[in-house]
């Protein structure tokens, strides 16, 4: 019954955290299932990154699943609430995180200077462009977020805009998953 728990794990790094948690602590499914609530794979990543390291992420090149989103509220370093709209008229509201990186938590000093950077680099913008096609088990998407206070043309934006994931690397304020 623990493999419920630990199928719907996307990240292999986070599942075999999991899977290693309850081989040495032999933790019943209800104890694994607490774990992956509170997100201790997370709490257990370092909260200061190596702003030295150099990672580039791969940039998205395809426009599979691009929307246009407003930012309604930066929920922390990596994770957005975004009005996106999905074409004829139609709104939605979802949670995206940003994708192949993880900012500290918001209670710690470096997460509260994440989301601060984060606001204040969409806070200039008047829309993003937002790639996603994964849900993560907390039901949030997984997306590629791009903006550009230079140009409102939104396939620009997408092939040429700053792309906030890799400039959350470039500036030490995340770190690569």
């Amino acid at each position: 019954s623990h493999y419920r728990v630990l199928i719907p794990i996307q990240n292999k790094q986070e599942r075999e955290f999991y899977t290693k948690m309850v081989t040495e602590q032999r933790l019943t499914r209800d104890q694994l299932l607490k774990a992956v609530k509170e997100d201790r794979y997370t709490k257990s990543l370092k909260d200061d990154f190596d702003a030295d390291e150099i990672v580039t992420l791969k940039r998205p090149k395809d426009p599979m699943y691009l929307y246009k989103a407003k930012v309604e509220r930066v929920i922390d370093g990596d994770t957005l609430l975004l009005h996106i709209d999905l074409g004829f008229g139609v709104l939605k509201v979802q949670r995206v995180r940003l994708a192949e990186i993880d900012t500290p938590e918001i209670k710690t000093e470096k997460g509260k200077e994440a989301s601060r950077y984060v606001l204040e680099v969409l806070g200039k913008v008047d829309f993003v462009m937002v790639q996603t096609n994964k849900i993560d088990i907390y039901g949030r998407y997984v997306g590629h977020v791009f903006y550009s206070t230079e140009t409102g043309d939104k396939e620009k934006i997408f092939l040429e805009g700053k792309y906030l994931n890799q400039e959350l690397l470039d500036v030490g304020m995340a770190q690569s998953v």
